[in-house]
């Protein structure tokens, strides 16, 4: 049984590639009740995109903080999540 996440305005993006990032970030995440995703630093994954796409035609995110560096999260992640956020 799969259950749905707790509706948040606030995500956080991480690299799935290399794990130091989301794990020291998880403290944040939890303490301000977000939503934390892993992404390949090139663009998003299938799967987070349809994630994404289910998850925002019911819950509006206000806040997107993309933890790490470009090298960690790069552009086409970023450009991948500004438009599937902002549409």
């Amino acid at each position: 049984m799969t259950s749905s996440p707790a509706a948040t305005d606030k995500l956080y993006v991480a690299s799935g590639k290399n794990f130091p990032d989301a794990l020291s970030a998880a403290p944040l995440v939890t303490d301000n009740a977000g939503l934390l995703l892993l992404t390949d630093p090139n663009g998003l994954p299938k799967e987070v995109d349809a994630f994404l796409t289910k998850y925002l035609y019911q819950n509006k995110i206000s806040s997107v903080t993309v933890l790490g560096g470009k090298g960690a999260v790069g552009e086409g992640a970023r450009e991948d999540l500004q438009q599937k956020v902002t549409n």
